[in-house]
Protein backbone atom coordinates (compact mmCIF):
# COMPACT_ATOMS: atom_id res chain seq x y z
CA UNK A 1 0.00 0.00 0.00
CA UNK A 2 1.33 3.47 -0.56
CA UNK A 3 -1.31 6.36 0.31
CA UNK A 4 -0.68 9.70 -1.04
CA UNK A 5 -2.87 12.82 -0.63
CA UNK A 6 -3.69 14.90 -3.52
CA UNK A 7 -5.34 17.95 -4.19
CA UNK A 8 -8.52 17.40 -5.67
CA UNK A 9 -8.88 20.94 -7.36
CA UNK A 10 -7.63 19.99 -10.76
CA UNK A 11 -9.16 16.20 -10.95
CA UNK A 12 -12.78 16.65 -11.81
CA UNK A 13 -13.17 12.95 -12.52
CA UNK A 14 -12.27 12.52 -8.83
CA UNK A 15 -14.04 15.36 -7.52
CA UNK A 16 -17.27 13.24 -9.33
CA UNK A 17 -16.23 10.19 -6.83
CA UNK A 18 -15.87 12.12 -4.12
CA UNK A 19 -19.23 13.48 -4.71
CA UNK A 20 -20.91 10.49 -4.77
CA UNK A 21 -19.44 8.93 -1.97
CA UNK A 22 -19.85 12.20 0.33
CA UNK A 23 -23.96 11.52 -0.60
CA UNK A 24 -23.63 8.35 0.00
CA UNK A 25 -21.33 7.88 2.90
CA UNK A 26 -23.10 10.95 5.44
CA UNK A 27 -26.89 11.35 6.27
CA UNK A 28 -28.45 14.39 4.55
CA UNK A 29 -28.94 15.92 7.79
CA UNK A 30 -25.33 16.19 8.48
CA UNK A 31 -24.41 17.28 4.89
CA UNK A 32 -23.56 20.76 3.93
CA UNK A 33 -24.16 21.55 -0.26
CA UNK A 34 -21.59 19.66 -1.97
CA UNK A 35 -21.12 22.92 -4.12
CA UNK A 36 -20.59 24.97 -0.80
CA UNK A 37 -17.56 22.06 0.21
CA UNK A 38 -15.76 22.32 -3.58
CA UNK A 39 -16.11 26.59 -3.10
CA UNK A 40 -14.48 27.02 -0.27
CA UNK A 41 -11.82 24.60 -0.91
CA UNK A 42 -11.23 26.18 -4.37
CA UNK A 43 -10.92 29.50 -2.52
CA UNK A 44 -8.27 28.04 -0.73
CA UNK A 45 -10.24 28.34 2.37
CA UNK A 46 -10.14 24.35 3.09
CA UNK A 47 -8.15 21.44 2.03
CA UNK A 48 -10.26 19.32 -0.44
CA UNK A 49 -7.74 15.73 -0.48
CA UNK A 50 -8.17 12.80 -2.78
CA UNK A 51 -6.60 9.48 -1.01
CA UNK A 52 -5.04 7.40 -3.29
CA UNK A 53 -3.17 4.20 -3.59
CA UNK A 54 -0.42 4.52 -6.39
CA UNK A 55 -3.33 6.24 -8.78
CA UNK A 56 -5.99 4.40 -7.33
CA UNK A 57 -8.43 7.02 -5.80
CA UNK A 58 -9.98 5.36 -2.86
CA UNK A 59 -11.44 7.76 -0.43
CA UNK A 60 -11.14 11.72 0.52
CA UNK A 61 -10.43 14.17 3.31
CA UNK A 62 -11.72 17.40 3.54
CA UNK A 63 -9.72 19.73 6.16
CA UNK A 64 -10.32 23.11 7.29
CA UNK A 65 -6.96 24.72 8.98
CA UNK A 66 -6.53 27.93 10.85
CA UNK A 67 -3.76 29.07 12.77
CA UNK A 68 -2.50 25.65 14.25
CA UNK A 69 -5.98 24.08 14.06
CA UNK A 70 -7.28 21.91 11.74
CA UNK A 71 -11.19 20.34 11.51
CA UNK A 72 -11.01 17.01 9.88
CA UNK A 73 -14.52 17.60 8.68
CA UNK A 74 -15.17 14.88 6.33
CA UNK A 75 -13.35 11.81 6.25
CA UNK A 76 -14.88 9.01 3.56
CA UNK A 77 -13.30 5.80 1.78
CA UNK A 78 -14.53 4.31 -1.10
CA UNK A 79 -17.19 1.33 0.10
CA UNK A 80 -15.05 -0.86 -2.51
CA UNK A 81 -12.52 -0.24 -0.51
CA UNK A 82 -13.39 -0.64 2.96
CA UNK A 83 -12.14 -3.24 5.24
CA UNK A 84 -8.75 -2.86 3.03
CA UNK A 85 -6.70 -0.99 6.06
CA UNK A 86 -7.17 2.42 4.19
CA UNK A 87 -8.67 4.35 6.89
CA UNK A 88 -5.49 3.45 8.88
CA UNK A 89 -3.05 3.83 6.66
CA UNK A 90 -4.66 7.21 5.08
CA UNK A 91 -5.19 8.90 8.50
CA UNK A 92 -1.62 7.69 9.48
CA UNK A 93 -0.24 9.75 5.97
CA UNK A 94 -2.73 13.10 7.09
CA UNK A 95 -1.56 13.13 10.33
CA UNK A 96 2.10 13.05 9.18
CA UNK A 97 1.46 15.96 6.65
CA UNK A 98 -0.50 17.98 9.15
CA UNK A 99 2.69 18.01 12.10
CA UNK A 100 2.40 20.13 15.03
CA UNK A 101 -1.10 20.92 14.13
CA UNK A 102 -4.29 20.49 17.05
CA UNK A 103 -6.34 18.50 14.78
CA UNK A 104 -9.70 17.41 15.82
CA UNK A 105 -13.36 15.70 14.21
CA UNK A 106 -16.60 15.60 14.79
CA UNK A 107 -18.21 11.94 15.52
CA UNK A 108 -22.17 10.83 16.11
CA UNK A 109 -22.14 10.58 20.60
CA UNK A 110 -22.65 6.42 21.60
CA UNK A 111 -26.39 6.35 22.48
CA UNK A 112 -27.95 3.05 23.13
CA UNK A 113 -31.33 4.15 21.27
CA UNK A 114 -30.02 5.45 18.06
CA UNK A 115 -30.57 2.81 15.38
CA UNK A 116 -26.45 3.44 14.39
CA UNK A 117 -25.43 3.15 17.78
CA UNK A 118 -22.59 -0.20 16.71
CA UNK A 119 -21.52 2.05 13.52
CA UNK A 120 -21.20 5.20 16.17
CA UNK A 121 -19.09 3.00 18.31
CA UNK A 122 -17.34 1.40 15.53
CA UNK A 123 -16.72 4.56 14.29
CA UNK A 124 -15.11 5.98 18.08
CA UNK A 125 -12.81 2.65 18.62
CA UNK A 126 -11.32 3.43 14.85
CA UNK A 127 -10.74 7.46 15.81
CA UNK A 128 -8.89 5.68 19.01
CA UNK A 129 -6.98 3.04 17.09
CA UNK A 130 -5.63 6.42 15.49
CA UNK A 131 -4.48 8.27 18.15
CA UNK A 132 -7.41 10.41 18.91
CA UNK A 133 -9.13 10.94 22.03
CA UNK A 134 -11.83 12.41 23.55
CA UNK A 135 -12.09 15.92 23.96
CA UNK A 136 -14.86 16.39 26.38
CA UNK A 137 -16.32 18.81 24.22
CA UNK A 138 -19.59 18.64 22.30
CA UNK A 139 -20.28 20.72 18.70
CA UNK A 140 -23.48 21.75 17.27
CA UNK A 141 -23.59 22.08 13.40
CA UNK A 142 -26.91 22.77 12.47
CA UNK A 143 -29.22 21.23 14.26
CA UNK A 144 -26.80 18.00 15.05
CA UNK A 145 -24.41 17.47 18.15
CA UNK A 146 -21.20 15.69 18.35
CA UNK A 147 -18.82 14.98 20.31
CA UNK A 148 -14.99 15.58 19.64
CA UNK A 149 -12.05 13.98 19.31
CA UNK A 150 -8.67 15.37 18.82
CA UNK A 151 -5.17 14.88 18.76
CA UNK A 152 -3.57 17.84 20.60
CA UNK A 153 -4.81 20.41 22.73
CA UNK A 154 -8.65 21.16 22.18
CA UNK A 155 -9.75 24.03 20.29
CA UNK A 156 -11.12 26.57 22.33
CA UNK A 157 -14.48 28.53 21.86
CA UNK A 158 -13.03 31.52 20.31
CA UNK A 159 -11.15 29.56 17.73
CA UNK A 160 -13.23 27.48 16.25
CA UNK A 161 -15.72 30.41 16.05
CA UNK A 162 -13.15 32.18 14.53
CA UNK A 163 -11.94 29.06 11.91
CA UNK A 164 -15.84 29.26 11.26
CA UNK A 165 -15.96 32.75 10.61
CA UNK A 166 -12.79 32.38 8.07
CA UNK A 167 -14.26 29.66 6.40
CA UNK A 168 -17.89 30.67 6.20
CA UNK A 169 -17.53 34.59 5.97
CA UNK A 170 -19.96 36.94 7.41
CA UNK A 171 -22.83 36.43 5.55
CA UNK A 172 -23.11 32.11 5.57
CA UNK A 173 -21.74 32.23 9.18
CA UNK A 174 -25.30 34.43 10.30
CA UNK A 175 -27.32 31.48 8.69
CA UNK A 176 -25.35 28.25 9.49
CA UNK A 177 -24.96 27.34 12.80
CA UNK A 178 -21.58 25.74 14.13
CA UNK A 179 -20.32 26.17 17.54
CA UNK A 180 -18.24 24.26 20.18
CA UNK A 181 -20.86 23.96 23.23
Amino acid sequence: MNIELKSLSDRPNDIKKAKLLYRNAFPREERPPFRLLSSRAAKGKADFLGIYDGEKWVGFFYVINYADLSYLYFFAIDEAERGNGYGHAALKELLSSYPQRRIFLAVEPIDEKADNNQDRIRRKRFYHECGFEELNLKLREANVVYDLLGIGSAPTKEEHGKMMDIYLGKLLRHFITMKIL
